[in-house]
């Protein structure tokens, strides 16, 4: 599986994407930018769903927006160190 985004065409959006259960050394976040240069938390733009194993080790994961914030946005996924 892979980091998908679908738009649901009244201004809102849901995300998901994989996450493997056994990686209790990385963490991951969304964030937002509105320029690609400063990137934060989603904070309330973004609430999150839950999480669906798949069986297979991992889980995905999703969020939700109904609104966003601004029309034109970037998001991504952030990989760190636990």
């Amino acid at each position: 599986s892979e980091f998908v985004v679908i738009g649901d065409g009244a201004g809102g959006l849901s995300i998901s994407y994989p996450r493997n259960l056994a990686a209790d050394d990385a963490v991951l976040s969304l964030e937002i930018s509105e320029d690609l240069l400063s990137w934060g938390p989603v904070g309330a733009t973004l609430v999150f769903e839950g999480e669906t194993p798949t069986g297979d080790g991992r889980a995905m994961v999703e969020w939700r927006a109904s609104e966003l914030v601004t029309p034109r946005g970037f998001i991504r996924l952030n990989a760190s160190a636990r």
